[in-house]
């Protein structure tokens, strides 16, 4: 079976072929289905536009989540930080690596508090950094501000933070 990555790299696609042709036994049928392939599938990988969505630095965060979601409606449901993912990368702030980081040292450290928290997912993570940043706001008397409650809202919305709104 031919990796579809390899439509799109030449050399790669060059060194998979002579493979799949090096049985003399199997060329004359390879041969049929090669053609086939070069003719019926490759120029569709070819050609394929992949649909971009360009938004300025400028654009709020909360236009670039609705975005995210208005574009995913038909596919398959967003996480909390899948959406939080979205909305913070406005802000050149990069959620997804910064949670492989944590997560990371999470798991390699021996301390007690780690082993109970190794196998915390990272809306799990999140809802809890959501929850502390609220209770220390309202602690301070400052309320909630614009970024936590749009995180508050995103996670009520997914059915991440129940009782919360």
């Amino acid at each position: 079976m031919l990796p579809v990555n390899l439509l799109l790299d030449p050399a790669g696609l060059l060194a998979w072929q002579t493979r799949y042709f090096s049985d003399p036994t199997k060329i004359a049928e390879r041969s049929l289905k090669w053609q086939k392939l070069m003719t019926d599938v490759f120029p569709r990988f070819q050609q394929y536009q992949v649909p971009v969505i360009m938004l300025r630095k400028p654009t709020p965060k909360e236009a670039v989540c609705q975005v995210f979601e208005n574009v995913n409606t038909g596919g398959v449901s967003l996480t909390v930080f899948e959406l939080l993912t979205a909305t913070f990368a406005a802000e050149d702030f990069k959620l997804r690596d910064d949670w492989t980081d944590r997560e990371a040292k999470l798991k390699k450290s021996g301390e007690i508090y780690n082993k109970v928290l190794s196998d915390i997912s990272s809306t799990d993570f999140l809802q809890a950094v959501a929850l502390l940043a609220t209770y220390n706001r309202r602690k301070a008397g400052g309320g909630s501000g614009g970024q936590l409650q749009a995180a508050r809202h995103l996670a009520v919305e997914a059915g991440g933070l129940p009782g919360l709104g």
